[in-house]
């Protein structure tokens, strides 16, 4: 409880104190980066719940209905065989299998077909056929949301032979791993959010942030070294951490306005550093 009440306590100061700053330079950097990594874990937490609220359990519920939706799409008379690096279908081709009904806030273009079986079709077919993914003689041809394109050779696939009844076996198995989803992803979101959106940019911020001041604080006649500079700079990132959670609400303005974070955490950092009284650190 009393590092929780340090924590909220340096929290309160790195927003409203210049004199906090001063006592800053007095402590040893590493409780300056305690203090961020404190500080953006409870951001990435926060951010976490909100899409755990708002958008996982719409993704989970579409990816819960997903196989019943395949194991709907699949034909009960359709049996595609792999043999010897070759495959061989039941029906006349090109074969269609329609894409599955999505909600309509899916993100990306969603072709008509889910997969197309052609051995005479080629890769520019895909648009033509307006299908995820095209079987070929020779390839598994297939598209991601960003429109890029990849292609597996048929000869890696291993003989076997495919009808409903192994595709709805397949889905079952699925079905019972997805349904911890909703226990698994806000993890693996947390621990994404916390290195990606926090960590790994705030690195390359704080060199080029404590590099800033500390060429700001020659200009000012301040006594800073550069390792001081790292300090104030950690805590001047506040405000701006507190500015990016709320942005959650409002993700649009985080494009429109670009270097906002950098730009923001200097002019504080430059703020603090003028009413630091170097004499008395």
């Amino acid at each position: 409880m009393k590092k929780i009440g340090t924590f909220f306590y340096s929290f309160k100061k790195s927003i409203s104190s210049a004199s906090y700053y001063t006592d800053i330079l007095k402590a040893d950097i590493g409780f300056s980066i305690k203090y961020f990594l404190f500080l953006s874990f409870i951001a990435s937490s926060l951010f976490t719940l909100f899409l755990s609220v708002n958008t996982i359990p719409k993704a989970v519920s579409e990816i819960n209905n997903l196989p019943t939706k395949l194991g709907e799409m699949y034909p009960d008379d359709l049996s595609i065989e792999f043999k010897g690096g070759s495959w061989s279908l039941n029906k006349e081709e090109p074969f269609y299998i329609k894409m599955p009904a999505l909600s309509s806030d899916y993100p990306g273009n969603i072709p008509e077909n889910l997969i197309v079986f052609d051995k005479n079709g080629t890769i520019d077919k895909l648009g033509e056929y307006n299908t995820l993914i095209l079987l070929n003689s020779e390839n598994f041809v297939y598209t991601d949301g960003s429109g890029n394109v990849s292609a597996q050779p048929v000869s890696t696939f291993p003989d076997i032979s495919i009808n409903k009844n192994l595709v709805l076996s397949r889905l079952g198995e699925f079905q019972n791993v997805i349904r911890f989803l909703p226990y698994v992803l806000p993890i693996f979101l947390l621990l994404f959010v916390f290195i990606f959106n926090y960590l790994v940019p705030s690195f390359f911020n704080l060199i080029l942030l404590g590099l800033g001041i500390y060429i700001m604080a020659k200009l000012l006649k301040k006594r800073v070294t550069y390792k001081d500079s790292l300090k104030i700079c950690l805590h001047s990132m506040t405000i701006p951490i507190i500015i990016q959670t709320l942005l959650v609400f409002i993700p649009n303005l985080n494009f429109i306005l670009v270097g906002w974070f950098l730009i923001t955490s200097f002019a504080i950092a430059t703020y603090f550093l003028t009413k630091i009284d170097v004499d008395s650190a």
